[in-house]
């Protein structure tokens, strides 16, 4: 047993001396651990933080695809759906039970070198977590039938059919498959292929569990509200009777080099070609890798790296780009991917590519992209410091050092190479990995291990006593002269603010104006004031560490700004310029436009985007403030109409304090921040906003199936809705209920019907889009071809039947209650989910109350009210039904449901003959 701390934290670019200062400061940033091995070989790491009454359980074991051969690719990540159906002597689905716990950043995971599950709960919940995750650990194999095999089978293959499905869907399989020798165990997707899933036996299962899933090839990590002594005794109590596994086999470090460049031509249904280059990398934990990643972002990651600025700002020739240096554990993998302009020749992507590349070689980073890429890399780690649980917290930090470093305290050689890096390192590892041999893709550890003689009481899981108090945080309220109302809830675990403009506006504001409006103007906030120009903005923000947002949804627009605590009056002067003095330059909306029309053709090749399209204008009709894209974009021509004058005469009329609010959510109070936002904010002056339609609507029967023909689609997607009250309503919980049985849920009826006993789609739902007025209740479905019919008819019975023959019951309420109360501890750990809460009160004008009171309100439901309030929304025969699929494969079943008519219409929802 040792105790050792450690964190990781890179920096960003202020004035060079701080920048030093901060930079070789990284002592005073912590992560505080105590370890220890088990006499059976389990590692436990336990961090204490008793910031939220929560706790973060994250178990690795060091086993992923890179353990499988040939012929049995895909079986690490079959196996990871396996271990959330239950265990010998636990009946049930982990999905649908942890969150009766309360649970929060509930998943798992499989990658080339490990697979993790982890789960955030009440801090009264963990005996029952670690009894559930020592049952599958110790008492799992013989949980598994030929039936749960076969339908985790089907779920997968359909998250594969789904993955395939999206545009360039298929380039990193290839991508792999060149890049690795045939033989080498990063040579193959973790999700495997359809044959080799096919082949999956019930021996597989077993022989794979018993040779990785021991505890001696596990790391625990427990972190939150935890005393150590404790968490030991306890996992000592649940784990300690487990045998360890077989001694294992390891393959060493091998990265295979290339010589010459290697070319390949993809097609696909896409509206962008797109350029890819792969090189193979150092592996994990190289000195290498560590310096990799900043060459990688001062070269393609951010809108100050070079290739953004030349391709995307400058040229124009370019919508995305990107480099993502990958350090698997035995190799690595860097590709760079750039997303060309509609029409744009890749001959001059990849020019300008290899031009790049050669001048950073040749001469390497400036010493101020130096120093930035030190001070972002520490900003980006203090921004994930402030939560225990989930894929990027305190605890997978911890559990991802220890697997793959040795040590959970790994971290520490990446941090001191980063803050020692020099220019000329950078142009070295620049030249040794990023100069030759690339992929071009174009798309047109056995000691004496002993078990314990205790063993944990089998005959259930600990049923966690009592509850755990949760307070919704103080929020402060001030208003302007001006009107301007600002809302303060003060947050000191991390020193940060994040604060919200929210603004009157939104997608509704466009009905008088073309549609696309509200988009473009948030988007060109930052491009540029009476002050500053866009790059100018992007530079100080850099050198601040600071980030500004802006955007719309259907009631609202907001600009956000995350800073450091140490620079809110510096931030907050340029928040307010892009706030107050936009000036829209003709040159830049030239540029942005190009952007966004190039969103709208990938839109066009989405099949959630088309139906987001769509939908909208079918069930509100075209005169409606809501009846246009849910994305927030109008057609290319009316884009291309949207002219300089448009966007400030948005502004000027939407704009305006008498109808805005600030939500302050950090380390600040309002003693401290108002005195500064009146600075800048007090003259800002009010006059009224226009009054958007959003009237209720008498939706009228309509027995019209809906079809967009998509030729050579491997899914189908089907969208259903109909209009429901506003969300601020006497019935909302019980609205809220119901929608949580039929499909707001894992466990709810539509996606068990589809996913679980079907196998026909990897996930079904229903959810309902916030809204001042009438809301949107959405069902969406992507289903497999071949039972698109048959998924339609079992979606018009699920609905059917829960007004009608199967109403919601007092356990699907239980679960519900459970759900949604129980994670209230983890809902709120950090300040950007508090803001997003006290937003929600501002925008769809709730109670101040509503959040403090929410659990009594949930927990008061009775099963009469959510029954009653079943059958007064949910009205089948109003629903609007959208089948987006290949019309020449799923026309003739469609025909057959009873629909009056079958209307085929295309992406901007215009009737087809």
């Amino acid at each position: 047993m040792m105790t050792l701390n450690s964190l990781r934290l890179p920096a960003m670019g202020i004035l060079l001396l701080l920048l030093s200062l901060i930079v070789t400061a990284a002592d005073d940033i912590d992560i505080p651990y105590t370890k220890f091995v088990l006499d059976n070989g389990l590692t436990l790491v336990v961090h204490e933080d008793n910031k939220a009454p929560i706790v973060a359980v994250n178990i690795w074991y060091h086993v992923g695809s890179k353990n499988e051969r040939p012929g049995r690719t895909g079986f690490a990540h079959l196996f990871e759906h396996l271990m959330f159906q239950g265990s010998e002597n636990f009946h049930g689905d982990y999905l649908s039970f942890l969150p009766q716990l309360g649970a929060t950043d509930l998943n798992g995971s499989t990658w080339f070198d490990r697979t993790n599950y982890y789960q955030t709960v009440p801090k009264n919940a963990l005996d029952t977590v670690l009894w559930l995750e020592s049952d599958r650990m110790g008492h799992f194999i013989d949980s598994v039938d030929q039936d749960k095999l076969d339908e985790q089978r089907g779920v997968v293959q359909n998250e594969k059919r789904q993955g395939d499905n999206q545009p360039y869907g298929k380039v990193w399989e290839d991508i792999l498959r060149k890049t690795f020798p045939a033989e080498h165990p990063y040579a193959w997707e973790t999700i495997g292929s359809m044959e080799d899933l096919n082949a999956a036996s019930l021996a597989d299962v077993k022989n794979w569990f018993q040779t990785y899933y021991g505890p001696d090839n596990a790391v625990l990590v427990i972190a939150g509200d935890v005393d150590t002594e404790q968490v030991l005794a306890r996992v000592e109590h649940f784990f300690g009777d487990i045998p360890a596994g077989p001694p294992l086999i390891r393959p060493e470090v091998w990265i295979p080099r290339h010589t010459d460049e290697r070319r390949v031509t993809m097609e696909d249904r896409v509206s962008q070609a797109r350029l890819y280059k792969t090189w193979t990398g150092p592996n994990w934990g190289a000195k290498d890798a560590h310096l990799l990643e900043m060459v990688a972002d001062i070269l393609g990651n951010g809108k100050n790296s070079r290739l953004y600025r030349r391709m995307v700002y400058e040229d124009q020739i370019a919508t995305e780009v990107s480099i993502n240096p990958l350090p698997f554990e035995i190799s690595g993998l860097t590709y760079l991917e750039v997303t060309a302009q509609p029409g744009m020749n890749l001959d001059k992507i990849e020019a300008v590519v290899n031009e790049e590349i050669a001048l950073l070689i040749r001469k390497g980073p400036s010493k101020q992209e130096l120093k930035r890429i030190q001070q972002q890399k520490r900003t980006d780690f203090l921004r994930n410091m402030e939560r225990i649980g989930g894929g990027s917290g305190k605890s997978a930090t911890l559990a991802r050092n220890m697997v793959y470093g040795g040590s959970p305290d790994a971290w520490k050689t990446e941090l001191q190479n980063v803050a020692n890096a020099t220019r000329k390192d950078l142009k070295r590892v620049a030249k040794r990995w990023l100069e030759t041999g690339a992929l071009v893709t174009r798309v047109v550890p056995v000691p004496d291990y002993r078990t314990s003689e205790q063993s944990a009481d089998r005959s259930g899981p600990p049923v966690p006593a009592g509850t755990v108090d949760v307070d919704f945080p103080k929020m402060e309220r001030e208003q302007l002269a001006n009107g301007l109302n600002v809302i303060v809830v003060r947050r000191s675990a991390v020193p940060l603010v994040n604060l919200s403009l929210i603004l009157d506006a939104g997608y509704a504001a466009d009905q008088e104006v073309l549609p696309g409006t509200a988009t473009v103007t948030l988007s060109m906030l930052d491009e540029g004031t009476i002050n500053r120009s866009a790059t100018k903005i992007s530079t100080e923000l850099d050198n601040l560490s600071a980030s500004i947002t802006a955007g719309s949804n259907l009631d609202s627009s907001f600009v956000d700004l995350v800073t450091l605590s140490s620079n809110l009056g510096p931030s907050l002067e340029i928040f307010s310029d892009i706030v107050l003095n936009p000036t829209f330059p003709e040159h830049e909306l030239k540029r942005v436009r190009k952007l966004y029309l190039a969103a709208i053709q990938q839109e066009k090749t989405s099949p959630l985007s088309m139906a987001l399209r769509v939908t909208p204008r079918l069930l509100y009709g075209s005169n409606h403030a809501y009846g246009q894209s849910m994305t927030g974009l109008g057609s290319e021509a009316e884009l291309n109409a949207i002219s300089r004058q448009d966007l400030t005469r948005f502004h000027d009329t939407w704009f305006h304090p008498g109808q805005a609010t600030i939500v302050v959510v950090g380390d600040t109070s309002m003693s401290e921040i108002l005195p500064l936002i009146r600075r800048q904010f007090g003259s800002w002056p009010s006059q009224s906003i226009p009054e958007k339609n959003i009237g209720t609507v008498e939706q009228p029967y309509s027995n019209t199936l809906y079809v967009i023909d998509r030729p050579g689609s491997d899914q189908s997607v089907i969208f259903g809705g109909q209009l429901v009250a506003p969300t601020a309503n006497p019935q909302e919980q019980a609205i809220q209920a119901m929608n949580d049985i039929l499909g707001g849920m894992s466990s709810a009826r539509i996606n068990m019907n589809l996913r679980e006993d079907k196998h026909w789609s990897y996930g079904a739902f229903s959810f309902m889009r916030d809204a001042r007025g009438q809301r949107p209740f959405l069902v969406y479905a992507p289903v497999q071809t071949d039972k698109t019919a048959e998924s339609v008819q079992e979606l018009l019975r699920e609905i059917g039947d829960i007004t009608e023959d199967r109403p919601p019951s007092e356990a699907e309420l239980e679960l519900v209650k459970r759900s949604n109360t129980l994670s209230l501890p983890g809902r709120w750990e950090t300040a950007r989910s508090v803001l997003s809460s006290v937003s929600e009160i501002v925008r769809y004008e709730l109670p101040t109350d509503y959040w403090a009171g929410y659990a009594d309100r949930v927990n008061s439901l009775s099963l009469a009210e959510v029954i009653k309030a079943t059958s007064s929304t949910l009205k089948p025969e109003k629903f609007v039904w959208v089948v987006i699929g290949d019309l020449s494969r799923i026309e003739t079943g469609l025909r057959e449901l009873g629909f009056d008519r079958l209307q085929l219409i295309n992406a901007d929802g215009e009737l087809m003959e």
